[in-house]
């Protein structure tokens, strides 16, 4: 299955073996912003001793190895609308909802609030559903 990634799902997934395995027959696609806030979220997590930095060192590598990055000059035009269609001040999250309206795409998220949010505008795949 074709999956749009977000930094939510990456991070779990990509620092964890269970999630990294969960994922790996799965084609996943993102925009190129998921770098930033998987780099950012993840020396976090570092720092506050939740990882360590073997692992750290490998979800990096593991990332980009599993996720392909969209660099479309197009995106954040897309994650404008989406962000005026939402009533969003910010456009960070419509990045990840704009890849998958744009590719009719389920997207992989585990924050609770974006779901709830964008769920009748796209489809949400959940950790659950990977497996099927």
């Amino acid at each position: 299955m074709r999956l749009v990634i977000d930094a939510s799902a990456a991070l779990a997934a990509f620092t964890s073996p269970a999630g990294s395995g969960a994922l790996a027959d799965h084609e996943l696609v993102a925009p190129s912003l998921l770098w930033s806030e998987f780099t950012a979220e993840l020396h976090a997590a570092l720092r506050r001793a939740e990882i360590t930095a073997p692992t750290a060192a490998a979800a990096l590598d593991a990332i980009d190895a599993a996720v392909q990055r969209l660099d479309d000059p197009t995106i954040h035009r897309h994650a404008w609308a989406v962000a005026e269609r939402l009533g969003w001040g910010r456009t960070y999250d419509a990045e990840y909802v704009a890849v998958a309206l744009d590719r009719n795409l389920p997207l992989l998220t585990l924050d609770a609030r974006l779901a709830r949010g964008v769920e009748h505008i796209v489809s949400i795949a959940r950790p659950g559903d990977l497996g099927r």
